[in-house]
């Protein structure tokens, strides 16, 4: 795969599907997911060539901590 500038110089056709999950634990803990999947077809060239396929997944796992401290101080 190489691209010239702004061209391009291979073909693809790719569907995609995601889903994205948070799950608020405790008031200060946030779990979360992420996973994607790009299902697809590949050819060397836009015009000619035959399709190869092609596929590409993404895991991502988070925690969110939320910690706040209170302050008895005061403005000076």
């Amino acid at each position: 795969m190489s691209a010239v500038g702004n061209t391009i110089d291979y073909a693809q056709q790719s569907r995609v599907f995601d889903i994205d999950s948070m799950y608020q634990a405790t008031h200060w803990l946030g779990v979360g997911f992420k996973y994607a999947i790009r299902n697809g077809d590949l050819k060397p060239t836009q015009t000619v060539g035959n399709w190869f396929p092609s596929e590409a997944q993404l895991w991502i796992a988070r925690a969110d901590l939320l910690i706040v401290r209170e302050w008895t101080g005061c403005w000076s």
